[in-house]
């Protein structure tokens, strides 16, 4: 049975237009093609329709408002009093997360008056709910900008037909890429003969939506009407033109015209936004139908076996399919956001990326052929081992149950089947108390409301179990009458390790240890009372190429845990290839051993402190390993900067190298100035101002007790005065140098917008550590440093302008303005993502007409490197 969020989704969803416009914010359609509609787009935020009555003030602190019922504004990130409010009665979305929504029960809509029937019967011509006959308070509208109806169409909300009015036939209420669309919350349709039974000519008589076995009144084809008919149309993007990926029958081009890439093994980079394909729907995502860019490319397998495809992109949402036909959403062999897709094919696959918002992405492929023996049921294999894939006994011999075997991994056998009887035990609710040791077939009944039935399954070290429960042909699994709750618990019988609802939701693990685990098998809620079952439990011991990552592998295909050369070897530095062996080991080719230069390997001193020299490396060998060096001030004021770094392979970020730097004046053992963070990743960066001339030692060590890793320290004193380095005294700003037009001028006066950096198409490399701190956006830039950039376009359009920290450890922002020092010609500000997180925004741009773009951080110590891109649109 499905929950009712599960089933909010617009049946029929407006298409995405292609310009942009202010968002009309009652009319149900994303106007201005931000992916927002009505009242969820900023632009409705003060909209009479979108604002609730006022039963309450909003309270918070920082920027945002207040959530709850009421009107007031709070300045943060806080909670408003009140309880939350459905703010809109006609847009077929639950605002307040209560269930319900609209006229479908929502006691907010019904007690303002908004769910009164009407006199217009079912089918007939309409505005508003208010219109409209209902057999109950549950009237509803299609309003014309809501699927296409001419004129509007009553209906009213149902859960079976009987409960429209008329000869109306309930349409169950689900997701347009849903091919089951099997919800228990429905719309009434008019039902029909022929199109004279329907309204107007502006209605046909067709089989209803969502395969309803019954022919209903639904809105006349237009295509290029900008709404996506998806019960008939491919594809909708608002025009009558062919040619570009959008027929003018609405139907799709790209799967016709071909051409497409194909796929090798190993990494490919694409880009959704060079796309001309679209309206690539998946089951997974319930925004690919909304008429975006995908892209499309093709694999062509050596041999029967297992394709597998993963994409990663940069903050976007993203979701990858592959089909066995190119325009057939029913031939889907798999689908997934940034997980991986498996996908057994034999011939030529398709496989589809698409993102919201259009981007780059780099797509992973592998393949593995089908080895019949393997216990993986891949390829064109009908079986492999103990793997059959969904059959059941009942499929091949109805009212058996049991194990099917398999034959030359071509052909099943059922005689081993058996007619099932009730075979649990008798006290066997609690482990790890006298529970039945699991035996297959085990065959239980609910006896109870509160009935708990548990197996006692040996395993070992590595080995994978996964459970699930079936009916026992008496189809009660899909009538949803048997409603299990499955639970797998730890070798202890009380930590519970994960589980799932409903049957065949399989949860799964894998042993940490050797030893025996628990299933338990409840009766949720005294739903199943009576029913009988069959627990399934297969367990299966590490298996190479199934594409799971398991005890003893080092990698698994696409399942890489291990990513860089230190976790193989910790005298070795740099990444694991990026290809998984056959066999599931890393490629090691590309580590190198690192040459360490501390003297000695642990438990240096403050006293025993090596004399630093550049190029210093060193390892952090155990828990209790600490490397110091020395360092000598030559005078009072001078700057010391510690910093400790990888050896260019990412292992700070990765939390390989995780160091903590402290800082010393000998004798003292006191620490004067500590860090673990402020360095790239979960390295540290630490600065003191030196209170004297002489010697200084600076330590490192891990933070935990188990960090064990390699280093390399960089330790600098700078001078006081305009070119050391750091910002002092009456100093603006200080880049470590005196030369002038690079932000900051010879004495150290920040620059900006007197001598901006020249800014041109592609990439360009800053670092704002020697910025300015006085200019700011409206979005970020208060009190930190910035840099400042001129563009001068040449050509007029529009400019994507983003910006990327170098390291994860600190938040970058951009701002762009028509004039650089007036604040009130921002044309954008963009800050939406935390540390090391890319930001973009577009701008227009006119050819011969400078603007100015501003690289800037959130907080004061949001500063460093990171890369300006600049590509016209």
């Amino acid at each position: 049975m499905r929950s009712p969020q599960a089933l909010l989704a617009i049946v029929f969803l407006a298409g995405v237009g292609g310009c942009r416009n202010l968002e009309i914010c009652d009319d149900l359609r994303d106007n201005d093609g931000d992916l927002a509609i009505d009242c969820n787009d900023p632009d409705c935020d003060n909209a009479s329709e979108c604002v609730p009555p006022a039963e309450g003030e909003g309270e918070g602190e920082g920027e945002g408002e207040g959530e709850g019922e009421g009107e007031g504004e709070g300045e943060g990130e806080g909670e408003g009093e009140g309880e939350p409010f459905e703010v809109s009665c006609t847009d077929l979305r639950d605002n307040d997360g209560d269930s319900s929504f609209d006229c479908w029960t929502e006691s907010d809509c019904r007690d303002r008056g908004q769910c009164v029937p009407g006199a217009t019967p079912l089918g007939g011509a309409c505005t508003s709910q208010l219109d409209c006959q209902a057999s109950a308070d549950d009237p509803f509208c299609f309003v014309e900008s809501l699927g296409g109806f001419a004129g509007g169409a009553c209906s009213e909300f149902c859960t079976i037909d009987v409960d429209c009015l008329g000869d109306g036939v309930c349409v169950p209420y689900a997701d347009p890429t849903d091919l089951v669309g099997t919800g228990t919350i429905g719309l009434c349709f008019r039902r029909c003969d022929d199109d004279g039974d329907c309204r107007d000519g502006t209605q046909v008589c067709e089989l209803a939506p969502h395969g309803v076995d019954a022919l209903a009144c639904v809105p006349a084809p237009v295509c290029g009407n900008n709404y996506f008919e998806w019960w008939r149309e491919e594809c909708e993007d608002g025009n009558l033109g062919s040619g570009d990926g959008c027929s003018s029958t609405c139907q799709l081009e790209a799967c016709d015209l071909g051409g497409f890439p194909a796929l090798a093994i190993g990494t490919v980079s694409g880009d959704t936004r060079t796309s001309t394909s679209d309206d690539f729907a998946t089951r997974c995502s319930d925004w690919t139908y909304m008429r975006l860019l995908a892209s499309v490319a093709t694999f062509t397998p050596p041999s029967p076996g297992r394709l597998y495809v993963r994409a990663t992109t940069d903050d976007v949402t993203t979701a990858v399919s592959v089909r066995a036909t190119c325009d057939s959403m029913e031939s889907e062999l798999g689908c997934a956001g940034t997980s991986t897709v498996a996908a057994d094919i034999s011939d030529t696959a398709y496989v589809i990326v698409g993102t919201i918002p259009s981007a780059p992405y780099e797509l992973e492929v592998a393949f593995r052929p089908a080895v019949c023996g393997d216990s993986l049921r891949s390829g064109d294999e009908v079986c492999d081992g103990v793997d059959v894939g969904t059959a059941t006994c009942a499929d091949l011999a109805p009212g058996t149950i049991g194990r099917l075997s398999c034959v030359d991994c071509a052909s099943l056998d059922a005689s081993s089947c058996v007619a099932p009887t009730i075979n649990e035990g008798t006290d066997n609710n609690v482990p790890p108390a006298s529970v039945d040791t699991w035996h297959d077939p085990y065959v239980g009944s609910f006896d109870s409301d509160d009935d708990r039935d548990c197996v006692a399954v040996p395993l070992s070290a590595g080995d994978r179990m996964t459970a699930h429960v079936h009916d026992l042909g008496d189809g009660a699994c899909l009538a949803d009458e048997l409603l299990p709750v499955v639970l797998i618990y730890d070798v202890d019988g009380t930590t519970e390790v994960t589980w799932t609802f409903t049957c065949d939701s399989a949860p799964s693990t894998t042993a940490t240890v050797s030893g025996t685990y628990f299933v338990c098998v409840e009766n949720a809620n005294g739903w199943s009372t009576g029913e009988r079952y069959q627990l399934v439990v297969d367990v299966a011991p590490p298996r190479c190429n199934n594409g799971i990552a398991e005890a003893g592998e080092a990698c698994d295909v696409l399942d890489r845990p291990l990513s860089h050369c230190t976790q193989v070897d910790p005298a070795t530095s740099g990444r694991l290839g990026p290809l998984c062996s056959e066999a599931c080991t890393v490629d090691t080719s590309t580590c190198a051993i690192v040459v360490t230069t501390e003297t000695e390997p642990t438990n240096d001193s403050v006293a025993g402190a090596d004399l630093y020299a550049d190029g210093f490396t060193g390892r952090i060998a155990s828990g209790t390993d600490q490397d110091c060096v020395r360092v000598t001030g030559a005078v009072a004021g001078q700057r010391l900067i510690a910093t400790t770094i990888d050896f260019d392979d990412g292992a700070c970020e990765a939390l390989l190298a995780d160091t903590v730097l402290d800082v010393y004046r000998p004798p003292s053992t006191n620490v004067i100035a500590s860090d673990f963070n402020n360095g790239a990743g979960h390295c540290s960066l630490v600065t003191v101002a030196l209170s004297s001339p002489g010697d200084y030692v600076v330590c490192v060590a891990g933070t935990d007790a188990d960090d064990l890793f390699n280093y390399r320290l960089d330790i600098e004193l700078q001078d006081q005065g305009c070119g050391g380095g750091f910002v002092d005294g009456a100093e603006e700003c200080d880049d470590g140098n005196t030369v002038e037009g690079d932000g900051c001028d010879a004495s150290c006066h920040a620059e900006g917008c007197a001598a901006p950096l020249a800014a041109s198409e592609g990439s360009q490399l800053g670092d704002t550590a020697g910025g300015g701190a006085l200019l700011e956006g409206s979005c970020t830039g208060s009190g930190a440093r910035e840099d400042v950039w001129r563009y001068l376009p040449s050509a007029t359009g529009s400019l994507a302008v983003t910006v990327r920290p170098v390291d994860s450890d600190y938040d970058m922002g951009v701002y762009v303005r028509a004039t650089c020092a007036t604040d009130d010609t921002e044309l954008a500000c963009e800050d939406t993502f935390g540390n090391g997180h890319v930001e973009t925004l577009v701008v227009p741009a006119e050819a011969g007409t400078p603007i100015f773009i501003f690289v800037d951080g959130y907080y004061g110590n949001d500063l460093g490197p990171y890369t300006l891109t600049l590509t016209p649109l």
